[in-house]
């Protein structure tokens, strides 16, 4: 598979992914089944923005998919996004609440996701 072929699938793959969380974080009174346990969908929250961070670099847009900068401004990015998902949440007609604790879960997750990329595209241009 040639690099641009895997950018196109990265892309294809970022978009839809990104289209199906957007719908599921403003769908009206969705909430997740119960597991016995106080607030697993944070653990949710933390995972699928953590997944939505590593889609968006793997997408390279921004500049080179292993650039520091360029995932530092994708983590920007992603930050920026995950207060735009979880601030529109609280407008009435949507019917969901927004919350500091999901915003918390959803940031750390772009944190992590940042991190263990950057630390990942570092060993690689390492081994080169």
């Amino acid at each position: 598979m040639t690099a641009q072929s895997r950018r196109l699938a990265a892309r294809v793959a970022f978009w839809l992914f990104a289209a199906g969380i957007f719908a599921l974080t403003h769908w009206p009174k969705l909430t997740l089944p119960e597991t016995g346990l106080d607030r697993t969908d944070l653990y949710v929250h933390l995972l699928v923005f953590g997944a939505w961070t590593i889609l968006l670099n793997l997408t390279g847009y921004l500049g080179p998919v292993r650039s520091p900068r360029a995932i530092g401004l994708r983590a920007l990015v992603a930050a920026a996004y995950v207060c735009f998902d979880e601030g529109t949440q609280a407008i009435p007609f949507i019917h969901r609440d927004a919350r500091w604790d999901d915003l918390g879960a959803n940031l750390t997750g772009v944190f992590l996701a940042s991190i263990t990329f950057a630390v990942i595209a570092s060993r690689g241009a390492a081994r080169r």
